[in-house]
């Protein structure tokens, strides 16, 4: 079920709200919880019943972990240590599974020249963001010594709490579950309805107005046998606007919904487009993946801790697990590849105490970005990567005629990247701004309109691209 459908919007979402808060007042907030829950599990089931078994076996060998964790008080005991390396081993394989069995296997077969070709395993939505959450919160409490038992409803809620189950934000147990027993979260609040609306109506917008609006542009792009210069850079200066309208839209919408039950989830986003170097673009995007990548990656291989070079290399292999974890494919190693080099090349030069200005800065990370996202385009392959660059780095020449044969000729492809850029550039970070949110009749009016011309453009709605993920 997507959040920008109408079944999401006129049924499922006002029924689930009102079910919490009617529930949370006349029976107690428990009672709230287990509504919750139930309409979580619906949601996900939604595409697929059959799902429920996948994310069902996780949560249960996982709250096993959990509970062995909590029985055994010993800091260093071997039950501890077993418990947590099956717990973080079981998720890995699940997700290795269902997400790298099919790219091994085919690598495998290719290169010994086997006819056999593994097929037919679906991927789970939101399996890769509901692992992860798992796993921090195995490591989290064995690194505790002293195990935290949650209440099973609590951390089922936790686990598929529906708006961050499908694509994150990826949340921790510690700042995510002590709110499901805070006084007054099942009780209407005002203040965080308005932010929440306006916040979700933001990410819909996004989403319905900017991101799919520019798919069409991008898919015609892709499609091209051989795009020229103007239409290669058009094609992926548009994909990288794309993409941002989408996945930050996505986020928008999931912190948004959350906050309307009164739970805040951290921001994912922040203008990251507007960064002057590439390791400020990954301060920016995606918050909460660097974040799991830092605590559970980074930090483990010993972080800063261990000289220049172990830093080099705990970095590199950093942004390997990156590119590894947004896609089974060697575009996607590519892609982490390239982030990598460039992450330390920056700080190769940080260290050597080169400096550049901000304007200067933000045209190179813009340049890096877009021929690295020619490895991140969820449909590409290498032959039609391999066409998009040489098209990117081919005689420069400018078209308009080129260009409209990617978009509508009724349409002004150039004032509306323009009108994206202005938006992306120069507009407030509206997640950042959720706190300060009121609904004064502008804010209530704005958020109106949104709303209304978003519902408008539902009929043409495409999926996620982060769901590809």
């Amino acid at each position: 079920m997507l959040f920008c459908s109408f079944e999401f919007l006129f049924l499922f979402l006002p029924l689930t709200w009102a079910g919490y808060y009617l529930l949370g007042r006349r029976a107690g907030g428990r009672a709230a919880k287990v509504w919750l829950t139930a309409a979580s599990f619906f949601f996900y089931a939604w595409w697929d019943v059959s799902l429920l078994l996948v994310i069902g076996s996780s949560m249960v060998v996982n709250y096993a972990m959990l509970w062995l964790l909590e029985r055994d008080g010993g800091k260093e005991s071997r039950l501890r240590k077993s418990a947590v390396a099956f717990g973080v081993l079981f998720n890995l394989g699940l997700l290795g599974y269902y997400k790298y069995a099919m790219f091994i296997v085919n690598n495998v077969m290719r290169l010994t020249e086997s006819e056999f070709v593994l097929q037919g395993i679906i991927l789970p939505l939101g399996i890769s963001f509901f692992t992860f959450q798992q796993i921090g919160c195995l490591v989290d409490i064995y690194r505790q010594r002293r195990g935290k038992m949650y209440p099973v409803l609590d951390y089922l809620l936790f686990v598929t709490f529906f708006p961050q189950l499908i694509a994150g934000p990826i949340v921790s147990h510690a700042e995510m579950m002590p709110q499901f027993d805070e006084p007054g979260v099942t009780k209407l609040n005002g203040i965080n309805l308005a932010s929440g609306l306006h916040l979700f109506a933001v990410g819909l917008y996004k989403k319905l107005v900017f991101a799919d609006f520019l798919a069409v542009w991008v898919t015609n792009g892709w499609g091209l046998s051989a795009p020229s210069f103007s239409q290669a850079w058009f094609t992926m200066i548009v994909y990288t606007f794309q993409i941002y309208f989408d996945f930050s839209g996505y986020s928008d919408m999931a912190i948004g919904l959350a906050r309307m039950f009164n739970i805040k989830l951290p921001q994912n986003f922040n203008s990251p487009l507007r960064s002057a170097s590439i390791q400020e673009f990954w301060r920016r995007w995606h918050i909460t993946l660097g974040t799991f990548l830092t605590y559970y990656v980074y930090v483990p291989l010993g972080g800063n801790r261990k000289g220049k070079v172990r830093t080099y290399i705990n970095l590199a292999i950093v942004f390997l697990v990156c590119g590894v974890w947004h896609g089974a494919s060697w575009l996607f190693v590519m892609w982490g590849v390239i982030n990598s080099v460039a992450v330390l090349a920056q700080r190769f030069w940080n260290e050597r105490g080169f400096r550049m200005p901000r304007v200067l800065g933000w045209c190179c990370t813009f340049l890096l970005l877009i021929p690295a996202q020619i490895c991140a385009y969820y449909k590409a392959d290498w032959t039609t990567a391999m066409r998009m660059l040489d098209g990117l780095f081919s005689k420069p020449e400018f078209s308009m005629f080129r260009i409209s044969l990617i978009t509508h000729p009724d349409s002004y492809p150039l004032l509306y990247v323009l009108g994206a850029a202005v938006l992306v550039l120069c507009f407030p970070n509206a997640a950042g701004r959720i706190d300060r949110f009121r609904a004064t009749k502008f804010g209530v009016a704005f958020t109106a309109f949104m709303l209304v011309v978003s519902v408008f453009h539902i009929v043409r709605v495409g999926p996620f691209i982060y769901f590809n993920f």
